[in-house]
């Protein structure tokens, strides 16, 4: 049971408490209520003791002059732990409490009716127990309670003092309270570890009580040397024996030796080497079957590895395709923009009313604008894709290389006959580079089979950066408009960081440079899907272009696409402090209506981010990911959001 004596320093009073908690303060319904003289400055509920891990800890509760322990201030919400001789102070000038005994209480055994009380025990220190097993040895870890201090110590006995032959000497400033030898903790005959006070002037304290005579010690138990001195607990308590072990073959040899018995030595030896050759030779030959498996598998990689270099080359030819469709769009924005500069030439010329010359200049300024925004989007786009083609180039060179390099230390292995283990070792690492291989030729294939440029162009002014102010910090992530009235798709851990309600939400809009306020429509509960649902206030722009709200438009090894920030608001932002999204494809790797996990490049960062399929729909919310060689990122399916949406959103959506 929880046992906590306090002291008030002011007026002298003892209290006792036997429980889990005691909170200090000026309020009357507390365990210990402090009134009268100086305790203005005592807050209602001040502070508190808890009793936890079998050590009683001091918390501060948010008072408003603080908790002093030993003049220094602890935090609001800080624990410390407390032992006999700590002094608090409520406030700077407050009154003072001095902890007296802070330890567990056992319950006395019940007497049975009609028996003897049982003498209590003798106050002189009992004499040395049997003797410990021989070649016992404990070994013991303490921790000082007030200073973090760690001791250990080992042997068959163990003394604690100040002496130089102690070997547990845990001196600090109250050192003078420690006699030069104060404990003892010997092994009994039974292997379990006994402490006894060694005659000491201020007396040894185990878990809150006098020490009488030997006691058993445990992991977990509480050793106070005097009522004011330090505090041990003891963290470790393990028992060995000093002996070594002899192996089964030795021993067996011994004996037979001693017993002299040589014929059976003999016999034994050569039945041993029997079985060494025969598994020797079992070994050679399982290494040539493999070694001729591993070879025609090399081939057989070999192969592979062309193939994918013919892909690459048919991905560079995509690449060369879809700069000639961008050089188109360009040519025809290009042209519209000289037709409108053309025919405001003529119409100044002619004299045209100002209203026409009016008109005629905003829709060329307006030309021009589109021309040049469209120009850099599509520029990202295609840079996005030339640099995850060259990331894959190079990480599938690297394949081949690791590949080339485990198949001469295979070949070398086999020339010189070396140990089955490192055959073995080889021909994992060619199967984890082959594996990696394959990896790399399906993220290629994605990427070449998904027209980035398209996608971004079509979708990304609805994709926005959400800023999320909790206190003095900030979080960021990614979301998406599905509404034309601003309904903004996102995750829970994005606008609920920590599980803590925000202070504020904002989002930046890709290629926009202010932050828009938003307001928190609806959050999925903790168990439900990680989604949430915002709304941008005063939203005038558009919306995803397509959402597959029946779910059906996600396969499994079909290309797919990702638009978000990954790292956030730092890498987001470019020289003109501008938002700008990036771009990553892949796989579908896995869909379920649970869960869909998109096997791609650079997709860690983006939580939020809306993942699209080939056609450019919207089939699931990037909610995380795990960093590797390859990215590997989790998504949740768009229709774990219908059950979420207000009734007024499904009816502006057009969904049941």
């Amino acid at each position: 049971m929880p046992y906590l004596r306090l002291r008030d320093l002011r007026s002298g009073s003892l209290y006792e408490f036997e429980a889990g908690e005691v909170r200090v303060g000026r309020d009357p319904e507390l365990e210990f209520s402090l009134s009268g003289e100086g305790t203005d400055v005592v807050s209602g509920t001040h502070l508190r003791f808890v009793y936890r891990v079998r050590r009683w800890w001091l918390e501060d509760m948010g008072s408003r002059n603080g908790t002093y322990v030993a003049e220094r201030r602890l935090g609001s919400g800080q624990a410390e732990v407390v032992a006999a001789g700590t002094v608090i102070r409520l406030g700077k000038s407050g009154p003072r409490v001095k902890v007296e005994a802070a330890a567990s209480r056992s319950l006395e055994s019940t007497l049975a009716e009609g028996a003897t009380p049982a003498e209590p025990p003798s106050a002189e220190p009992a004499a040395a127990g049997p003797q410990a097993p021989p070649g016992a040895i404990l070994k013991l870890v303490f921790e000082e309670a007030k200073t973090g201090r760690r001791y250990s110590a080992s042997g068959a006995f163990i003394r604690i003092g100040r002496g130089s032959d102690c070997e547990v000497r845990p001196l600090g400033a109250d050192d003078e309270l420690i006699s030069r030898h104060h404990a003892e903790i010997t092994l009994a005959a039974d292997g379990a570890a006994l402490i006894r006070d060694a005659r000491s002037v201020n007396g040894t304290f185990l878990n809150g009580k006098y020490l009488e005579g030997e006691k058993p010690l445990q992991e977990g138990d509480q050793i106070a040397l005097g009522e004011e001195g330090p505090v041990l607990f003891v963290e470790e308590l393990t028992l060995s024996s000093a002996g070594g072990l002899t192996t089964l073959l030795v021993r067996r040899v011994a004996r037979e030796v001693s017993q002299g018995t040589s014929a059976r030595v003999r016999q034994l030896i050569w039945s041993m080497l029997a079985v060494v050759i025969t598994a020797v030779a079992g070994l050679y030959i399982l290494a040539e079957r493999r070694e001729r498996q591993t070879a025609a598998a090399l081939e057989e990689q070999a192969r592979a590895l062309e193939e994918q270099r013919q892909q690459l080359e048919d991905y560079r030819h995509a690449l060369a395709a879809q700069q000639a469709t961008t050089d188109s769009v360009l040519f025809v924005a290009s042209a519209e923009y000289e037709r409108l500069r053309t025919e405001l030439v003529a119409a100044t010329e002619q004299a045209a009313p100002a209203s026409v010359i009016d008109s005629l200049r905003g829709a060329l300024i307006a030309a021009d604008q589109r021309t040049q925004a469209l120009e850099a989007s599509l520029a990202r786009s295609q840079d996005a894709l030339r640099r995850q083609l060259a990331a894959g180039d190079s990480a599938r060179r690297l394949a081949d290389a690791e590949v080339s390099r485990l198949r001469g230390e295979l070949e070398r292995a086999s020339q010189e006959r070396v140990s089955q283990g490192l055959v073995d070792s080889l021909r994992q690492a060619i199967r984890t580079a082959e594996e990696q291989a394959s990896d790399i030729g399906a993220q290629l294939r994605a990427v070449s089979g998904v027209n980035l440029a398209a996608v971004a162009q079509a979708n990304q002014h609805a994709v926005g950066l959400v800023t999320v102010f909790q206190g003095l910090r900030l979080f960021d992530g990614s979301g998406f408009v599905i509404t034309p009235s601003g309904h903004f798709v996102t995750n829970r851990h994005v606008v609920n960081p920590d599980g803590k309600e925000p202070d504020s939400v904002f989002v930046t809009l890709a290629d926009e440079r202010f932050m828009e306020p938003a307001d928190i429509i609806v959050v999925a509960p903790p168990g439900q899907p990680d989604l949430a649902v915002i709304r941008i206030r005063d939203y005038s722009g558009p919306p995803i272009e397509s959402v597959d709200w029946s779910g059906t438009r996600a396969r499994q090894g079909e290309p797919a696409a990702l638009i978000g920030f990954p790292a956030g608001l730092g890498a987001a932002l470019d020289q003109t402090r501008t938002v700008r999204t990036s771009m990553s494809a892949g796989i579908f790797s896995q869909v379920t209506t649970e869960s869909i996990r998109f096997d791609g490049f650079t997709v860690e960062g983006s939580s939020g981010s809306p993942v699209f399929n080939a056609n450019g729909e919207v089939v699931a919310v990037h909610r995380g990911s795990l960093r590797g060689a390859t990215g590997l990122g989790f998504a949740v399916p768009v229709t774990q959001l219908i059950p979420l949406l207000p009734p007024e959103v499904k009816a502006e959506l057009g969904i049941e």
